[in-house]
């Protein structure tokens, strides 16, 4: 009787600890829900979600039409690369005082007219490989999966401690 008093003793204790040293709430749980969405995130969820940043972007910044010098010039250095290992590309000009450009997983390639105004045909090209170059290699998936994962480390951590953040401006509250 003794044993089995101290068994259950035993085993409460542990319970308890084990309650204490991992505490399941939301937080938690959206924790975990981060980690299993960076684990499974795969190349058609980063061209889905470039798809929809480009759509944003294209709406919200002034893109030259088809008959603009830029589009004229761009069509001339890059229209043979449409099509480039398996990956179909569609390119526009942002008419922007920017200077940069940048290819998403979707395949979209995107040129600012102010680096267009300060290069050669050659160094645009050059500039636009090593973009699509980000493309071939998986960066945009590598970049959120990565970004996931710490966001659910981070929330993981969070949802034990007792702290929280009301809001990325506020102060931390107990």
């Amino acid at each position: 009787m003794k044993r089995m008093a101290l068994s259950l003793m035993a085993i409460s204790m542990l319970a308890a600890i084990a309650n204490a040293q991992l505490k399941v709430n939301t937080k938690a749980i959206g924790a975990v829900g981060k980690g299993v969405k960076a684990a499974a995130y795969s190349d058609a969820d980063a061209a889905r979600d470039a798809a929809a940043a480009v759509k944003w972007m294209d709406e919200h910044n002034p893109v030259a039409e088809a008959n603009d010098p830029y589009t004229v010039r761009l069509n001339k250095i890059f229209g043979k690369h449409r099509s480039e290992d398996g990956l179909n590309l569609n390119y526009k000009v942002y008419k922007v005082v920017d200077i940069n450009a940048f290819a998403c997983a979707d395949g979209s390639v995107r040129v600012f007219s102010s680096l267009m105004d300060i290069m050669s045909d050659d160094e645009l090209l050059a500039v636009i490989g090593h973009e699509i170059g980000h493309v071939r290699n998986h960066d945009s998936k590598d970049a959120m999966k990565a970004a996931l994962t710490r966001s659910a480390v981070a929330d993981a951590a969070g949802s034990q401690s007792g702290w929280q953040r009301r809001s990325p401006k506020a102060s931390w509250v107990h």
